[in-house]
């Protein structure tokens, strides 16, 4: 089953072609900055002469993500849970970075 690192495992009731060993990255309505990403994703695709079906799909996602924030809101990403394990790997990449928390900027 494909894995998320936030997420955990993700079902795909549709996609029968991603392996149980490929990784996946889930971007959530309630983040505000999904929309700009998949949007950037979109122009990218689009210049990479992607299918039509693939630009409508992604499109119709955008659409239902933006009707679900005007309904609900958007903010930024916070994950207490990983605020700790984000502040370790920050350390070991960075050791200058010492305590500082990615959360807070």
């Amino acid at each position: 089953m494909p894995t998320d690192h936030k997420f955990g495992r993700v079902t795909l009731e549709h996609q029968r072609s991603v392996g149980d060993d490929e990784p996946v990255f889930v971007l959530r309505a309630k983040d505000m900055y999904t929309l700009s990403a998949i949007r950037h994703y979109r122009s990218v695709c689009e210049l990479g002469g992607v299918p039509r079906h693939h630009l409508d799909i992604v499109s119709e996602a955008m659409a239902e993500i933006e009707e679900w924030q005007k309904a609900n809101g958007a903010r930024a990403p916070r994950s207490d849970s990983m605020a700790a394990e984000r502040t370790s790997r920050s350390n070991d990449l960075a050791p200058g970075l010492a305590g500082w928390d990615p959360g807070s900027a």
